[in-house]
């Protein structure tokens, strides 16, 4: 587990800055942006319909 530093986003990813609990190093997580993936998913939904 982590304790959240800070979030941005860039490019297509949210990077999430934080600490770990354990000993304390820092770590950067990357995940996708939610709102640009499904964007995209709905987007290749309707075209193959």
């Amino acid at each position: 587990m982590t304790t959240y530093v800070e979030t941005f986003d860039f490019l297509e990813f949210t990077l999430i800055c934080a600490r770990t609990r354990k000993n304390n190093r820092f770590t950067v997580w990357c995940k996708t942006i939610a709102k640009r993936l499904r964007a995209r998913i709905k987007a290749v939904r309707k075209e193959i319909k």
